[in-house]
């Protein structure tokens, strides 16, 4: 399985990932992240400007990022039968051809939020699995700070302003 992005939701994508047994890669821009991505259960880590290695070796890419990317590229990574499933919403057009999903009969899918059951399930699982979320918090009296961390992106992994 690949994760693409480690950020808010894929920090918590590899932690699922690796608690459910699977090889686990963690795709990313920023190789400052490849620590991280191994502390948090990622196998692997590879960086999206160098993709030519892994043709052809993913079973399942979870995308959890809205910035665009070199979708076909991405799509070569499945196997025959693979899957590019997207939790994050690209904010452009993503360029896939036909050929690209037919090529291979690779599928192409989206997720949001679950049913109340699946949530219970999912919390359920992390509790067992002790996945967890990385969040740093500010006081509120520091909300620009926070904010201006959020913009930057320099945020690892969730953010919560503290009242009080």
């Amino acid at each position: 399985m690949g994760v693409i992005g480690i950020g808010g939701l894929g920090h918590l994508a590899i932690q699922f990932s690796h608690a459910l047994g699977c090889h686990t890669t963690a795709l990313s821009h920023s190789a400052s992240k490849q620590k991280e991505a191994k502390e948090l259960g990622a196998d692997q880590f590879l960086p999206l400007n160098d993709l030519e290695q892994a043709k052809g070796t993913f079973d399942f890419i979870l995308s959890t990022v809205n910035q665009p990317l070199e979708w076909p590229k991405i799509m070569q990574l499945l196997r025959p039968r693979g899957i590019l499933c997207l939790v994050g919403r690209p904010l452009e057009p993503m360029m896939i051809t036909p050929g690209n999903l037919i090529d291979g009969a690779k599928v192409l899918c989206g997720s949001s939020i679950g049913s109340r059951a699946a949530i219970k399930e999912m919390l359920e699982f992390s509790a067992r699995n002790h996945i967890a979320a990385r969040v740093e918090v500010f006081p509120m009296n520091q909300v620009n700070e926070a904010i201006a961390k959020v913009r930057s992106g320099d945020v690892r992994y969730r953010m919560v302003l503290q009242a009080g």
